[in-house]
């Protein structure tokens, strides 16, 4: 803390000097004016936190004219007033004027000095210390203000924001209370709880009035003559302890036919597993991988045979071959008319590969005779004898020769 600054003023020098020692034994240095002119040049020069002034002083200048000046340039500069018994008149003007205290003279002992002294230093100090606790008050109040009027301004951008962004939701927004008050709705919400059945019900505001406060997801369809709405309604984090609804509502769109669920969970799976074939697998992934190509290749057969003959992608570029084996897929065979009766040679292969679909020509088959089942044109195949049958013509030739009386035996 800066050390205080102290103007002594008396035309009397025995009792100015006797002033100035007693402030210097305190440790403090005071400066010191022989006249009420001099104190006042130095009141324009240097500010002061407190002043021992006598009252009555020649030059045309006294106590009290010192103490408006001081004053006049600094309300919280401190000041004593050095006056005789016979004179309590000024100094009661003076205290009047804004004096701090007055001391009369000749003094009765130098610790009255000591202590009058003390007490309007610290009186100023206080007085000093409030005005800076003021003024970061006025501050950190200026800022808060200021903060608050930012967070102000902030909310009300996202009020906005989150109004403009429900208000392009292409489905109805509802926000209801546990006593079904609703909390915010968006324009298509709006439209549909306006919405009449032909009998004259209002199907969404029933259902508001009937919501019960659910604690998980729930879906709930509804009937609005040709429209079915889907109201899926879902719990809120509690607000100020209150419980609250999200109901989204939207046009319940119609359930695809079987076939075209097929064919777009055929299109939705095909890319992946071409892209997964492409990757270095191991063996047992890789088979996996080709048994799901194969399998999509039926499915997709099964939907050409609905919508028409299948059209198998051209053959890609030749590139390296994998180490992998193929898995090759015959086409169906085309079925037999009576124009060309007979078996049909098997179709051409079809062959899984990085790339893709790939036809590959294989050698035919000779066609096979009904006989045998062996190739036409080739020579009938011998059975070998077998034991078997050695022991049944013998027995048959025993029989012969009892049946014959005698025979020789021979057949």
């Amino acid at each position: 803390m800066a050390e205080p600054q102290l103007l002594v003023v008396d035309d009397d020098k025995a009792i100015l000097e006797l002033m100035v020692r007693r402030l210097e034994r305190r440790g403090l240095h005071p400066d010191s004016a022989p006249d009420g002119p001099t104190a006042a040049e130095m009141l324009q020069a240097k500010p002061y936190d407190l002043i021992l002034t006598d009252i009555y002083m020649p030059g045309g200048m006294n106590g009290l004219d010192i103490l408006r000046k001081a004053k006049e340039k600094d309300p919280h500069t401190q000041v004593i007033v050095v006056t005789a018994a016979a004179a309590l008149d000024n100094a009661i003007e003076a205290l009047n004027e804004g004096a701090f205290s007055y001391l009369i003279k000749p003094f009765d002992h130098l610790s009255v000095i000591d202590n009058s002294v003390s007490r309007a230093l610290d009186y100023r100090r206080l007085i000093l210390d409030n005005l800076r606790m003021a003024e970061i008050q006025r501050r950190r109040g200026d800022l808060l203000e200021a903060e608050v009027t930012d967070r102000i301004q902030l909310m009300r951008r996202r009020q906005q924001d989150t109004a403009e962004m429900l208000a392009r939701l292409p489905v109805g927004i509802i926000v209801a209370d546990a006593e079904g008050r609703l909390l915010l709705t968006n324009a298509v919400a709006e439209g549909w709880m306006k919405r009449r059945t032909t009998g004259g019900r209002e199907p969404v505001q029933d259902y508001l009035s009937r919501l019960v406060p659910p604690t998980y997801s729930t879906n709930t369809d509804i009937a609005l003559d040709d429209v079915m709405l889907r109201m899926t309604a879902q719990p809120l984090p509690p607000l100020q302890g209150k419980m609250r609804t999200l109901i989204v509502v939207q046009e319940r769109e119609p359930a695809p036919a079987t076939g075209q669920g097929v064919s777009s969970l055929v299109s939705r799976l095909k890319p992946a597993i071409d892209w997964l074939a492409d990757r270095p697998l191991g063996r047992d992934e890789g088979n996996v991988v080709r048994g799901l190509q194969t399998q999509i290749l039926a499915m997709e057969r099964l939907q050409a045979a609905e919508d028409g003959p299948l059209a198998l992608p051209p053959p890609a570029p030749s590139a390296p071959a994998r180490a992998d084996t193929p898995v090759v897929a015959r086409a169906p065979e085309p079925e037999a008319s009576a124009a060309s009766p007979g078996p049909t040679p098997t179709g051409t292969p079809i062959v899984f590969t990085p790339q893709g679909l790939e036809r590959r020509e294989e050698p035919v088959p000779p066609p096979v005779s009904d006989r045998g089942r062996e190739p036409a044109g080739a020579p009938p195949v011998r059975a070998t004898p077998t034991r078997t049958g050695f022991l049944k013509k013998g027995l048959a030739r025993k029989a012969g020769a009892k049946s014959g009386g005698g025979g020789s035996g021979k057949p």
